[in-house]
């Protein structure tokens, strides 16, 4: 269902810039609704959350009383500067600024993460197993091969996880040149 989105761009905003261009010539989508912030937001400070929903309320206030679909950090350890990935209170503190500031925008918050690199691991986001057990969905990419990735469920809270989905990946031409041409 087409939404609000807000992405917030801790890291690869230029990347992100281009993967949107590419989706736009290649599906021909308006992103209007497609809102991104060339920052990282230190979701453990207070402070910067109030200053966070602020910014994202001042984005959607001309939007016709339409709450946020989602909410995008990319990626959860640029957002979480200063926190021990592996300690379950610290990321109780992230957790608690989400709910308190976060979660009254929007229907949904997400977070882009890097797995661990055990086989323990693998299909699940490094740090405290706290953090994936506060979560309702989880979603892995991995690559297959070269070329295609993979898209697997390893957690649906209220529901069953989706069969595994493969998808090859595709170059657009997005015109883009240098100074030279």
């Amino acid at each position: 269902k087409k939404g609000i989105v807000i992405y917030i761009a801790g890291e690869g905003a230029n990347g992100a810039k281009m993967r949107l261009r590419a989706l736009r010539k290649k599906y021909g989508h308006n992103t209007d609704n497609f809102y991104m912030l060339e920052c990282s937001s230190n979701l453990s400070d207070f402070r910067e959350m109030d200053k966070l929903a602020s910014e994202i309320s001042a984005i959607t206030e001309s939007i016709a009383d339409e709450k946020i679909s989602l909410i995008a950090f990319d990626t959860l350890h640029r957002n979480t500067a200063g926190i021990d990935e592996n300690s379950a209170s610290d990321f109780a503190l992230v957790l608690g600024n989400v709910d308190k500031y976060l979660k009254p925008l929007c229907k949904l918050i997400g977070y882009i993460h890097h797995t661990g690199n055990s086989q323990d691991t693998a299909m699940r986001g490094r740090g405290t197993s706290a953090r994936f057990a506060a979560m309702d969905t989880s979603i892995v990419i991995h690559s297959k091969e070269k070329g295609s990735a993979g898209m697997t469920c390893v957690k649906q809270k209220d529901g069953d996880s989706f069969d595994t989905m493969y998808f090859e990946m595709e170059k657009v031409d997005i015109d883009l040149l240098d100074e030279e041409g």
